[in-house]
């Protein structure tokens, strides 16, 4: 399968932008470098608010039994005020959170071809649904390799209500509250919203219950906004102006629109624009001037000279290609992507230890 590149606001592979906001709250970087990320998703693509409850259902769910009922209540604040700030304030809080990857590791898990352990139906199962006895198997056996396989062809045979309610009935049974405080309407109903309630079962005890959240400062946000918002001094400066971070050399396990450091790097200098148009700002700036796509010539067509120039002297002038390099290598390095979650979420606790030396250090 084949993932179309898209550039966001400052010209970063959009994918690699969402992989560099989940490992900077995971490795606990610098809250600056963390909004940073948001702000530049909020600018390139839709949903990013929804896309908040999916990071916290994979990683904190299940350990932090009340912040989802924080988590959606912001979501809500920002779909009513627009206020960029209750996101900013999900994020401050995810950062210093405690997090787990157990339903990150099941909902991978679950994309394998099948499953590598089958589960008779024992007799404590016959107080359960009708062909329920491979969910309870791997629920009993905290198997996290295969619960999310047997969850995802349940659900392909009875739908997801079935299943959770199969999942909640094993729950009940041992104590554990599967509620991870997220409002139903930002149900996915997927192997995401099942991973999570897996996840509180599987981790289960400890929880730890936050009694206190902080939001972040004002001053950072107003910053941000400055940031992303004002002019630049000179047109031929603005990317070299408003990159602040490289996206990160380790990916998560996916499929990357980048395809190849080469590809990338053609896409970047020759054709930014076709490869923007899609980005939200961007769009919006396209449209302003009529311009249309031609994806013949990977190409933006404008209506007229006039048109055309009026974009471009509108502050829309990146000159990817002339800036320094170490502003180009922001995006044009290559990337090692980690195709084995296990490996993956490992390498992210050792850099999370690492940071946490280097704050103690300083």
């Amino acid at each position: 399968m084949e993932t179309q590149l898209q550039l966001s606001e400052h010209l970063y592979p959009t994918d690699e932008v969402i992989g560099s906001l989940v490992q900077s709250l995971l490795t606990r970087k610098s809250l600056h470098e963390c909004i940073y990320w948001l702000w530049e998703l909020l600018a390139s693509t839709p949903n990013v608010a929804e896309g908040l409850t999916v990071i916290y259902r994979q990683f904190y769910a299940s350990s932090n039994s009340n912040l989802g009922r924080y988590i959606s209540r912001k979501v809500n604040d920002y779909q009513v005020t627009g206020d960029k700030r209750s996101l900013a304030d999900i994020i401050a809080n995810l950062r210093t959170s405690k997090y787990s990857g157990t339903a990150y590791l099941i909902t991978r898990y679950s994309e394998r071809q099948g499953a590598s352990i089958i589960y008779k139906k024992l007799k404590w199962m016959s107080d359960y649904p009708d062909k329920s006895n491979q969910i309870l198997g791997a629920l009993k056996s905290r198997d996290i390799e295969n619960i999310g396989w047997h969850c995802e062809i349940h659900t392909a045979h009875n739908g997801i209500k079935s299943t959770l309610k199969i999942i909640k009935q094993y729950a009940h049974s041992i104590g554990v509250d599967i509620c991870d405080g997220i409002d139903e309407k930002y149900n996915t109903d997927d192997i995401i919203q099942l991973s999570s309630a897996v996840a509180r079962i599987f981790d289960h005890p400890p929880w730890d219950v936050r009694s206190r959240f902080v939001r972040a400062s004002n001053d950072l946000i107003q910053q941000m906004e400055r940031h992303f918002t004002q002019k630049s001094s000179q047109y031929w400066r603005k990317l070299s102006e408003k990159r602040l971070y490289p996206t990160h050399l380790i990916m998560p396990p996916g499929i990357y629109g980048r395809k190849n450091s080469a590809f990338l790097k053609d896409a970047s200098q020759l054709h930014w624009e076709y490869y923007c148009y899609e980005s939200i700002l961007w769009n919006e700036r396209f449209r302003k001037y009529g311009a249309t796509v031609n994806h013949e010539k990977r190409d933006i067509v404008f209506p007229d000279d006039d048109c055309l120039e009026k974009f471009y002297d509108d502050d829309n002038c990146m000159d990817f290609d002339e800036q320094p390099k170490i502003v180009q290598d922001m995006s044009l390095h290559d990337i090692q992507i980690i195709d084995d979650p296990l490996q993956w979420l490992n390498l992210v606790k050792s850099s999370e230890l690492e940071n946490s030396m280097e704050n103690m250090s300083l």
